[in-house]
């Protein structure tokens, strides 16, 4: 590989900074001038697969220190502008104060980012690699809980998981970091590592002098970079005002200063928070089964209102079609029929218009049963009284339509045929 003169990569870097960089590019508490890249060293000793036959957590040096050329763009002739990536103890604190930062707690209390560093079989959370051989799946093997900044290099809390454990099959494997770069060196054009995004493992055979084959190339996000920050950003910012922390302290959590909200702080907040609203759903819930039983009450009350209005009306027919059946107006058979009238009568002049008109018809039949008794009587020295009697019943069978026993009794209440019925019953004891 050609390198160009420190000079010319840092011409080529200012030349593209906007489409390499893009303006204002820096993360949240970690000033200079920031890009995101794929491509990142890998690291000696490997690590063997072969040994992950226990979930307990270990110290393992993730990345050790040292410069390694990278190439971050080509010239008009095509040749690679390589600059030096360099990896020391600067920049493994820099790891360790990014994880442990208040705002990386923050967002892990919360849920909002993973409290480890997650590793992969290959580099499957890579743009460039996401899918290759070696780099499809996506299942985490290894989670690293915490970061330290030894001697010798960045070491990383280890432990396996169980998917780790089944894919471990005995090929001599190593570390390769996906991490965030920066300018540390103009004038040189040095790059150093300043945050780790994921640890890929990768068979040891794919590397030359133990160079991650990611170098190979560089692939620059800085406009997603940028607007993750902000994103970020105001996150933070809207997590905190909503858990009732003033502008002052919100700002010091975002640059990081002393008086920053601490994480006791805020999962004290939350937990006030979550009282509040547990809170809240309970009077919620109490308001609602209060309605629903107020709601309960005045459909009873609805319904036995209504039960007494009907049987109230009820009554009311009843003390009005009783007289009716007793004066003759009409029969007992009719009286259910003169009950349902009245009952659906929606007013008192709708009742009244019912009776008049029942006591009109009665008032025709009474008539015409008078016309037949006055008929009889004319031809009561016609016959036996047994015929005459039998021709007076006929005769109130036609006149009022009705059946011979309806008949016989309403010509029982009248006195001349009551005197043709007793002669009738006197012919039978004397014959």
């Amino acid at each position: 590989m050609s390198h160009a003169s420190p000079e010319s990569c840092f011409a080529e870097y200012l030349r593209n900074r906007e489409t390499l960089c893009g303006a204002n590019s820096e993360e949240i508490g970690d000033p200079g001038e920031t890009f995101h890249t794929d491509h990142q060293i890998s690291t000696y000793p490997g690590s063997d697969l072969s040994g992950a036959n226990s979930t307990t957590k270990e110290w393992v040096r993730i990345a050790p220190y040292g410069e390694h050329p990278l190439v971050i763009g080509y010239d008009e002739k095509g040749e690679p502008i390589t600059v030096i990536q360099r990896f020391d103890i600067t920049a493994a604190n820099a790891m360790v104060s990014k994880f442990n930062s208040s705002v990386n707690r923050l967002l892990r209390s919360v849920g909002i980012r993973k409290g480890f560093i997650p590793g992969y079989l290959g580099h499957p959370d890579d743009g460039t690699f996401s899918g290759k051989p070696g780099h499809e799946d996506h299942t985490q093997i290894v989670k690293f809980h915490g970061l330290e900044a030894r001697h010798d290099g960045l070491y990383g809390l280890r432990e396996w998981t169980e998917e780790g454990m089944s894919a471990a099959n005995g090929e001599p494997m190593v570390f390769s970091p996906r991490w965030q770069m920066r300018i540390t060196d103009r004038a040189n054009a040095i790059y150093s590592p300043y945050k780790l995004m994921s640890v890929g493992i990768v068979p040891r055979g794919n590397f030359k002098d133990k160079a991650c084959a990611a170098n190979a190339a560089l692939d620059y996000h800085p406009e997603k970079n940028h607007n993750h920050n902000s994103i970020m950003r105001e996150l933070i910012e809207n997590i905190l005002r909503l858990l009732g922390f003033d502008e002052d302290r919100i700002q010091a959590t975002l640059e990081d200063r002393a008086d920053r909200v601490s994480l006791t702080e805020v999962k004290a907040a939350f937990n006030t928070r979550e009282q509040e609203t547990s809170a809240a759903n309970s009077a919620r819930e109490s308001a609602e089964a209060d309605r629903d039983n107020i709601r309960t009450d005045l459909q009873k009350q609805i319904d036995d209102l209504t039960a007494a209005n009907t049987a109230e009306r009820g009554a009311r027919v009843e003390l009005l079609v009783a007289p009716l059946v007793a004066d003759g107006t009409i029969t007992g058979a009719n009286a259910q029929g003169v009950r349902d009238e009245l009952s659906a009568a929606n007013s008192d002049d709708e009742i009244e218009a019912v009776l008049a008109k029942h006591k009109a018809d009665h008032a025709g039949v009474k008539t015409a049963a008078n016309a037949a008794a006055s008929d009889l009587s004319q031809r009561r020295g016609n016959g036996s009284a047994r015929e005459r009697w039998q021709r007076a019943v006929t005769d109130e069978m036609s006149a009022s339509n009705c059946g011979r026993h309806i008949a016989e009794d309403r010509l029982l209440g009248r006195p001349e045929t009551l005197a043709i019925y007793k002669e009738w019953q006197e012919e039978g004891r004397t014959g």
